[in-house]
């Protein structure tokens, strides 16, 4: 077999987004004749956890950990003893909500889920605002790259993987190739525009530095949406570098059976913006007035982190009078995500009509491989759209209030059908492994 290094701080058990395109490739290169050895990194401030995941993974995926302080006085005091601050652990002390799944009354206390959300956003301003470094993952820099010479040598791994952001993985990256090994840069955020500049002029110049060196020094560059050399080539002159677009993947051994009789929901699942606006709300608030039969009105599932979905959206159901018709599901596994996803009416991506325009979200993953219908109020032109209308499954809400409700009714009376294409199992974890493993041997042969 192969031996490959995979370098990522966002692995198993973490849960959130950021982890799953290199975790499936870890849990099936090997049947591409892949030994896969990840390096992450030894603690997890930030996210929920799955202990599940690592059990789903081969017994020949070998994890090598470095060590990672958070450049933050939570990470110094715990990193000399003090009590343990992170997010999982601040969590598991909040004391329960009451029962109620649907209490759309719910008042959520400023005291302890408003500190986490104020813990974890001042964490990152301030690791990176204190210091002319690129990300809070700049003191993990040293320790990975030192690790990864080791795990490389040892055991005589010649390709490596980076996957950005953080932009420190650019860093790593470019240390490991002075040393002559063959690099697969990945970037699954461009980072270089609109509300991804800081303030700081230096960072942005030191990420755009780092990001051009990247292009420059990296074998191979793979992008998670296909926009993204086109902003490249805008922000960093760079015209002639070859990308590969490689959309993140479903795992289908998380798929569930297909479903008869849709149930009368359609659901948002992830975290929900302060900018994706008020139009879905406002258009869904016509269709509840302009319905003869009330009863082909859906429930709305806001399916992701209740701490910071519910203080979001709720203000949204209260001005548009839709107490009633939601249920906030806080973070669950993705099989049973998968589940509603599967029995749905249809789900939601309403981030906009003016912003987000670059991405391939990762909700649109789970939308596209599930052949879902979806409601989207996106950008025109866009990268989501694009994708959305290849697969055959968007709905485009781009009138008024009342023409979009007009639109919603007739697909929830089914006067409207999508018909899902082949393009849906680009999104499949099947085909995203086979077209990095397609890379990784041809490295190997070079």
């Amino acid at each position: 077999m192969k031996p490959i290094l995979l370098i990522t701080p966002y692995f198993a058990p973490q849960t959130h987004a950021a982890v799953f395109r290199v975790y499936k490739l870890a849990k099936y290169l090997a049947d591409h004749n892949f030994k896969v050895h990840v390096l992450t990194v030894d603690i997890n401030y930030l996210y929920n956890e799955e202990l599940s995941l690592l059990a789903d993974l081969p017994d020949s995926v070998e994890i090598h950990y470095a060590r990672y302080i958070e450049p933050t006085l939570r990470g110094i005091r715990m990193a000399l003893g003090g009590k343990d601050r992170s997010f999982k652990a601040v969590k598991s002390e909040l004391k329960p909500e009451r029962s109620e799944e649907n209490n759309v009354n719910l008042q959520i206390k400023p005291s302890p889920k408003q500190k986490i959300k104020k813990i974890l956003s001042q964490t990152y301003s301030h690791a990176v605002s204190a210091v002319n470094n690129p990300d809070a993952y700049w003191t993990w820099r040293n320790s990975a790259t030192k690790k990864a010479l080791q795990i490389m040598q040892q055991h005589d791994i010649q390709v490596f993987y980076t996957t950005s952001v953080p932009y420190t993985m650019s860093n790593i990256g470019l240390s490991l190739k002075e040393k002559g090994y063959k690099w697969v840069a990945d970037f699954r955020d461009p980072f270089l525009i609109g509300r991804y500049i800081t303030s700081s002029n230096r960072i942005n110049k030191n990420r755009k530095n780092l990001i051009h060196k990247t292009l420059e020094k990296a074998d191979v560059v793979t992008v998670l949406s296909s926009s993204y050399p086109m902003i490249y080539g805008d922000f960093l002159d760079i015209s002639e570098r070859d990308f590969v677009f490689i959309p993140t993947g479903l795992d289908e051994a998380y798929i569930p059976e297909q479903v008869t009789k849709k149930e009368n929901y359609i659901l948002f699942s992830g975290e929900f913006q302060a900018d994706y606006g008020k139009e879905f709300f406002a258009s869904f608030s016509h269709v509840m007035k302009l319905a003869d039969d009330k009863n082909i009105i859906p429930d709305i599932y806001i399916i992701g982190r209740k701490e910071i979905n519910y203080p979001l959206v709720n203000p949204l159901v209260i001005k548009y009078g839709m107490q009633q018709k939601i249920r906030y599901i806080d973070h669950i596994p993705q099989t049973d995500l998968y589940k509603l996803i599967v029995a749905s009416k249809a789900c939601l991506l309403i981030s906009g009509r003016y912003s987000h325009w670059w991405n391939n979200f990762a909700k649109m993953v789970d939308y596209i491989a599930l052949k879902q219908p979806v409601l989207a109020i996106i950008p025109d032109p866009s990268e989501a759209r694009k994708e959305l209308s290849k697969a055959g499954i968007g709905l485009f809400l781009d009138g008024n209030s009342e023409e979009n409700a007009q639109l919603m009714l007739q697909f929830f009376n089914d006067e409207l059908r999508l018909e899902p294409t082949d393009y849906c199992s680009r999104y499949l974890a099947k085909t995203q492994v086979n077209d990095f493993a397609q890379i990784f041997k041809l490295l190997h042969n070079n």
